[in-house]
């Protein structure tokens, strides 16, 4: 269509952009509207996705991430979550590892339950971006369920040694007990 066309040049001239400047924020602002013209775009947007997965510049691959996520957005796609874990475990940057683990919640976000058991482990990482960003992920994906497999997976977390992860755990479980009432979960919520 004439509008697709439209869009690959688009995109084209905004990456160019963001290869030529040297001012962080206008790349990052870039990198997230890339991310966003992707969404539910599924496989039109893999070549733009590979493009800025595979850029030196992190703030590109940290786009990269959401790009994917917003792409697959409730497909629940196993080539996306494949890519998202290999990138959560190997990207030199933490903020793309951090973006990388969020986005699983998004891909999953029509089958929630999936997500507390894919970042189980990660829950373990040696690094903290990933511990914060899987203690958010389970609470984006488990947003007003009151889950308590899922708060109890949160609990540990909220005495970890590093203090954003310990913010993650409480927004990820705040996440959770959203528009639950107080009856609910043995009245945990009260005390929380």
């Amino acid at each position: 269509p004439e509008g697709r066309e439209e869009m690959v040049e688009l995109v084209a001239e905004l990456r160019n952009y963001a290869r030529e400047t040297q001012h962080e924020k206008i790349i990052r602002g870039i990198s997230m509207g890339l991310a966003l013209m992707q969404y539910q775009q599924e496989e039109n947007a893999d070549a733009v996705i590979e493009d800025m997965r595979t850029d030196r510049d992190p703030v590109l691959r940290y786009g990269a991430m959401y790009a994917l996520a917003l792409a697959y957005c409730g497909t629940g796609s196993n080539k996306a979550i494949r890519i998202l874990l290999h990138t959560a475990v190997s990207d030199v940057s933490d903020d793309v590892r951090m973006a990388a683990v969020i986005g699983l919640a998004f891909i999953l976000f029509k089958t929630p339950e999936r997500v507390p058991q894919l970042v189980k482990l990660l829950m373990e990482s040696f690094n903290p971006h990933v511990r914060y960003a899987s203690c958010m992920a389970v609470g984006i994906a488990m947003a007003g369920t009151g889950d308590a497999e899922s708060v109890a997976m949160l609990e540990p977390m909220l005495e970890d040694m590093t203090d954003y992860v310990r913010q993650g755990a409480l927004i990820g479980t705040a996440l959770i007990y959203m528009q639950q009432s107080d009856t609910s979960n043995g009245r945990k919520i009260k005390s929380f």
